[in-house]
């Protein structure tokens, strides 16, 4: 995917999103958004939107020197994700079909996502998937790979996503692997975050060795 002009006014919000998410400064944000609107006209012309968004949090991270913009909102997020994660596990094990429930309830954790520039409840989100069709259904191709697989590799997503993530992996027989960020950008899972999501106890956790999201 490629980056058009109407990618702009997206790129300036998130960079005025994860500013805000640190300080109420006014000219801090204002330095924010002046060091990201230099930066645009410069882009080359086969640039891709992970490789803006980590130009962008990198300039956040240099202009407010906090490392993990958004480490407030992700802790509340796992947080409320492990309120869920009782009733989620006991969806899974009332289900005629364990592993198809587990994968709706980590495919509902991908609304946990701050990129999108979209409010969310996690709560809502997750029952509205479990009760839904999946749109695109690979499943049986999925359950039939995950049959003869002798490991898996899982690429996570976000830090509230992470705990919902380990319910999918706790009904997959392989090992799995776990790949979270390196360094933190948007709400991104990095290696504290799935540890406290309690990955550690169900997957092996590796770094993706980028800080660039998506």
């Amino acid at each position: 995917m490629k980056i058009y002009i109407d990618c702009y006014p997206c790129f300036i919000k998130q960079a005025i999103q994860a500013g805000k998410f640190v300080t109420d400064d006014k000219e801090v944000i204002k330095e924010i958004v002046d060091g990201v609107a230099k930066m645009l006209p410069d882009l080359p012309s086969g640039a891709t939107p992970p490789e803006i968004g980590e130009a962008i949090h990198r300039h956040v991270r240099e202009v407010t020197g906090i490392r993990d913009p958004y480490r407030k909102a992700k802790d509340i997020n796992i947080e409320e994700a492990k309120q869920l994660y009782p009733e989620m596990k006991g969806f899974v094990e009332a289900s005629d079909n364990r592993l198809l429930t587990a994968a709706k309830i980590a495919i509902a954790g991908n609304i946990i996502d701050y990129g999108t520039n979209r409010d969310f409840n996690i709560s809502t989100e997750i029952h509205t998937v479990i009760d839904q069709q999946l749109g695109i259904d690979n499943f049986e191709e999925f359950k039939q790979a995950l049959s003869t697989a002798r490991s898996v590799l899982y690429l996570a997503d976000n830090a509230g996503e992470s705990v919902l993530d380990r319910i999918l992996i706790e009904e997959i027989k392989a090992p799995v692997t776990y790949v979270v960020r390196d360094i933190p950008v948007l709400n991104d899972v990095t290696h504290d975050d799935a540890v406290a999501s309690g990955i550690a106890d169900v997957a092996e956790i590796v770094s993706s060795g980028t800080s660039a999201p998506g």
